[in-house]
C-alpha cells in the first residue's frame, strides 16, 4: 500500500529548498523519489534522522513527512 509522502531538501550551495509530493510505501523509497536526493548516497541508515545527519554532512538537509 502506497503513502502520500512530503519530501524536502535544500543545500547550501544553492539555497533552493524543494519540495515534491510523491507516492511510496516507506519513507526510504519516498526518499528516493526526490530528484536532488537520489544523488545522495545514504549509507548505514536505519532510521530518517540517520539519514538526515548524512545529509548534513554533505552539506544539505532532508525531510520526509507522511501526509495523512
Amino acid at each position: 500500500m502506497t503513502k502520500r509522502w512530503a519530501v524536502s531538501h535544500i543545500n547550501w550551495f544553492d539555497h533552493n529548498l524543494t519540495t515534491v509530493i510523491v507516492h511510496a510505501g516507506t519513507w526510504v523509497e519516498a526518499l528516493q523519489m526526490h530528484p536532488k536526493i537520489a544523488e545522495i548516497e545514504f549509507e548505514h541508515c536505519d532510521n530518517l534522522e540517520q539519514c538526515k545527519t548524512q545529509a548534513f554532512d554533505c552539506d544539505a538537509m532532508v525531510e520526509c513527512v507522511e501526509i495523512v
